[in-house]
């Protein structure tokens, strides 16, 4: 994981990709069964000019967002172990399927009120939403935001390189 951190924030305009929460990038053990199970950036890859730093060391439980949609999908998909948030853009979902990536998303409108309200159950709920009657694990799921939630992409992957590979086809 460290390795692909550092291979991740050293792609040339890996900054085009950072959305405005900024980034974070996790990989869980095998059957995970909580964000304790998921290593990732605590403090997130942050933009910086140009570039990314991380600002933080590698932990588990060190990510909420991105630990829960692991988790999630590897409900599901048990080979998926890991993911990472990129923004959303019109041009990234054209790269995207430029490069054959199988995409799925859902619509935050259709939030039940009782998820919306409850830490890290969005993330769980859009997850599992987008997933309903997927045969194979899409390589990416995105929504388009709604009240003070950023329009997101989150990229998954089978392991932390299966990520970086993903990402620098969009790059």
């Amino acid at each position: 994981m460290q390795d692909a951190v550092r291979r991740l924030v050293g792609m040339e305009n890996i900054h085009r990709l950072i959305p405005e929460v900024q980034m974070n990038f996790g990989y869980s053990r095998t059957r995970p069964r909580s964000r304790q199970d998921v290593l990732a950036v605590q403090g997130r890859i942050v933009r910086s000019g140009r570039g990314a730093i991380v600002a933080g060391p590698l932990v588990f439980g060190g990510s909420r967002h991105v630990a829960s949609a692991i988790l999630q999908m590897n409900k599901k998909f048990p080979h998926v172990r890991s993911a990472l948030n990129i923004r959303l853009g019109q041009d990234v979902l054209k790269r995207m399927q430029e490069n054959g990536m199988t995409v799925l998303s859902y619509d935050r409108r259709g939030e039940p009120d009782d998820v919306r309200r409850k830490e890290g159950g969005s993330v769980s709920w859009g997850i599992r939403t987008a997933l309903d009657g997927a045969a194979s694990a899409p390589d990416a799921i995105f929504h388009e935001g709604g009240p003070g939630k950023e329009p997101m992409i989150m990229v998954f992957g089978d392991g932390p390189g299966d990520i970086v590979r993903k990402v620098g086809l969009l790059l």
